[in-house]
């Protein structure tokens, strides 16, 4: 953390970044495995560590990552359905306590669900319903159709959802 904190980064922003980067390394330990990617094992009873033992200033990257893990570890364990997948993402978010780092956790969750989903907005809202109330499906969606932006094709597909009233996030369509 302490090389995070000199890199020039926005302060505002709590995820991704340097930190989100350190967490995603914990998890994958892509820099020192020979075959690429030697994901962290998976236990139920460890599912937010190393979160909840960190200063509180690194648990929002934190939280938004972990969803990324936790779908990579029930994949390789062959829970290959990404919706169910998505089902036990969501009821890990929901069981975090504090409200505002449940929210990154939501975040999180739809910034895997954007990517699996292969771009589908339909996919993803249909992945992202899974989640537990209509405030975490919204959290979900609305940070998986962010992943249209890095695409004309996708850009095209927003702007239509946009205009057609079937998505209203300010986020992604913004102010109305």
């Amino acid at each position: 953390s302490g090389v995070c904190e000199r890199l020039p980064e926005d302060p505002d922003e709590q995820v991704g970044g340097c930190f989100g980067g350190v967490i995603m390394e914990y998890n994958y330990n892509t820099m020192q495995s020979e075959s690429g990617i030697e994901l962290r094992d998976f236990k139920e009873n460890e599912a937010y560590a190393p979160c909840s033992s960190l200063d509180e200033r690194y648990q929002p990257a934190c939280y938004y990552e972990q969803p990324s893990w936790w779908y990579a570890s029930w994949e390789n364990l062959g829970s290959a359905e990404p919706k169910g997948i998505f089902e036990n993402i969501g009821r890990l978010c929901a069981d975090i306590s504090q409200s505002a780092l449940r929210t990154f956790c939501f975040r999180g969750a739809g910034n895997v669900v954007g990517p699996r989903s292969e771009y589908s907005a339909s996919r993803m809202k249909e992945w992202c319903a899974v989640m537990p109330d209509t405030g975490s499906h919204d959290l979900c969606y609305s940070e998986a159709l962010g992943h249209l932006l890095g695409s004309e094709k996708g850009r095209n597909e927003l702007r239509l959802l946009c205009d057609s009233r079937a998505v209203t996030f300010s986020s992604v369509c913004g102010p109305r």
